[in-house]
């Protein structure tokens, strides 16, 4: 459960202005780094290494209900990730919303 909270926290933070689809991404890519030996094994570790996400520590608190249950969806559906993707961006790999993502650092 622990894990899934966590996921949805970055959803939120990251993608929560996103439709679906890019909130899966995102999700996505937190599942794809907890099981790559590259990065570490739990979401709250992945979460805090430095400089991986923008919004990391959070400034803001989570005001937004709706936004946050369908962070929480995202994060259940994305918790079989179907793509192999390691991070998302703004610069270079497949776009999906408004972020780009791709299976190496670009």
């Amino acid at each position: 459960m622990l894990e899934l909270i966590c996921v949805a926290i970055i959803v939120y933070y990251e993608a929560r202005s996103e439709p679906l689809p890019g909130q899966l991404a995102v999700a996505s890519v937190v599942y794809n780094r907890i099981n790559d030996p590259r990065f570490p094994d739990s979401c709250p570790l992945v979460m805090s290494q430095p400089g991986q996400f923008e919004f990391y520590p959070p400034a803001q608190p989570i005001d937004d209900p709706r936004a946050f249950r369908m962070a929480l969806l995202a994060a259940s559906y994305a918790s079989e990730p179907t793509n192999e993707y390691l991070f998302f961006n703004k610069k270079c790999g497949a776009k999906i919303g408004v972020h780009r993502f791709s299976r190496e650092y670009c």
